[in-house]
């Protein structure tokens, strides 16, 4: 009988380890109906200038920083710094990193998060926090 307790006890346990979040899961996960999308404007004046942090869907953490200049920089855990430029064009952002290439993003938006969606795909390609 305590063989079942403990079966038991381990099928339930393993059920809620896999059915929780993780940072890798929550940053690629779609924003909800009410987020708005920024305008170009917005973009320029919360991300130019400013670190931001998030993870990678592999689950290595990033920072990157977007310069006034047009210049790029990121720093994924594990990995060398790689440079790149950014652009803004009407209310889309794109960053072109050479070791990652392009990716072009609006960026939708609520009171704790701002979430990138691929311009073409529609797909989260990250989130960071507000």
């Amino acid at each position: 009988m305590k063989a079942i307790y403990m079966a038991t006890l381990v099928v339930m346990l393993s059920g809620c380890a896999g059915g929780g979040s993780s940072p890798a899961k929550d940053a690629h996960s779609p924003p909800p109906p009410g987020a708005r999308q920024i305008s170009g404007s917005e973009l320029s004046s919360q991300f130019i200038g400013r670190s931001h942090q998030s993870v990678t869907s592999g689950g290595q953490a990033f920072t990157e920083v977007l310069t006034a200049d047009g210049k790029a920089r990121i720093h994924i855990t594990g990995s060398p710094e790689a440079t790149g430029n950014w652009k803004i064009t009407g209310d889309v952002i794109c960053v072109t990193y050479s070791a990652y290439g392009e990716e072009c993003n609006i960026v939708k938006a609520d009171e704790q998060w701002f979430w990138f969606i691929d311009n073409a795909k529609g797909t989260t390609n990250n989130r960071f926090p507000r």
